[in-house]
């Protein structure tokens, strides 16, 4: 087969290796016998969202690996740790071409620059468009980590925009009583699966207020001012819940397909300023802890109490989103 290029370069974070990745990856080998692949060590960017819940080195790596083996590239690649923008760029000779996105085409221009001033030839910049999740954005680790989109580009917002809202069927009661996630008995044993720094969303009044007594105060809650269908002291209210942050009617064994949308305005509040999210559910909020599941980000923690069972908590990830879209699928 005949290449454009005999010599190539790219590089990337990796995160979350998703459709996007794989696009930008495959022209690269479509169009050149040979690419250096460049795994950024430590993300150089500080503004990347969620820096929490991006993935390891050897994660990145591996998930890199798997998709140059499964496509047949390994033997045509080599990859590399980088530590900047260069990589290899002002070292190796025999470099001719250099893959970017609009984001990276920027560093493309300076790498040249730096070579010119090396009396090296400049790289040819080929720059591979962005691949659109179903949602018409574009797919990046960013939006993977935030919560709202899959690898695949699948965007969770549809289910709360295709429906006004979800009623629980008969056959998926007795599923949705068994706890999900790791069960505690004792608050003080969070703190045994859940950082202190980590982001909290809490679902029921009473496990709201012993997270709030706790180092593990939430960054939004969702509360209906009641509990074992008693109405809580306006004092223990006031001293709690003194700033309600949004409110919404959600009748029992439904979602409300509103919740969407003000998760997703709490969630940006809470970025904003670092301040306690409270949503005032009027009805019943435990079904919300599933809606919540989908819509947060990843590595985060979504914690209930379940009567006679004890504290649950879920931690967020890929697989977490996958379940819970499964359930809604069948409301």
């Amino acid at each position: 087969m005949s290449y454009t290029y005999q010599s190539a370069i790219l590089g990337g974070t990796f995160d979350h290796f998703h459709i996007g990745h794989e696009a930008f990856i495959k022209k690269a080998f479509n169009d050149s016998q040979h690419v250096t692949i460049g795994i950024v060590d430590t993300p150089l960017s500080h503004d990347k969202s969620y820096t929490n819940s991006i993935e390891s080195y050897v994660i990145r790596l591996q998930n890199l690996s798997s998709f140059l083996g499964n496509m047949g590239f390994l033997e045509r690649s080599s990859i590399i740790s980088i530590h900047d923008i260069y990589g290899t760029t002002l070292t190796d000779q025999s470099i001719e071409a250099i893959y970017v996105t609009d984001s990276t085409h920027p560093n493309a221009i300076v790498i040249n620059e730096k070579r010119a001033s090396l009396d090296l030839p400049p790289l040819k910049i080929i720059s591979v468009p962005h691949v659109l999740a179903e949602d018409g954005e574009l797919i990046s680790s960013s939006f993977i980590r935030t919560g709202l989109i899959d690898r695949m580009g699948h965007s969770y917002l549809k289910f709360f925009k295709s429906r006004t809202n979800y009623v629980l069927p008969d056959n998926l009661r007795a599923k949705l009583q068994q706890p999900m996630g790791i069960v505690v008995t004792d608050i003080k044993e969070i703190s045994e699966h859940v950082f202190v720094s980590s982001l909290v969303i809490s679902v029921g009044d009473v496990v709201t207020m012993e997270l709030i007594n706790s180092s593990h105060s939430p960054s939004i809650c969702l509360v209906d001012f009641r509990t074992k269908r008693q109405d809580i002291d306006p004092n223990t209210i006031a001293k709690y819940f003194p700033i309600i942050s949004k409110t919404i009617s959600n009748s029992a064994g439904t979602i409300n397909s509103d919740f969407g949308k003000i998760f997703l305005e709490c969630m940006a509040n809470y970025q904003k300023d670092h301040k306690e999210q409270i949503i005032k559910v009027e009805g019943e909020e435990d079904l919300l802890a599933l809606p919540s599941m989908l819509m947060a980000p990843l590595d985060s923690y979504i914690i209930y109490g379940q009567r006679d069972v004890g504290i649950c908590i879920v931690k967020v990830t890929p697989d977490t989103k996958k379940y819970v879209a499964n359930l809604l699928n069948q409301f």
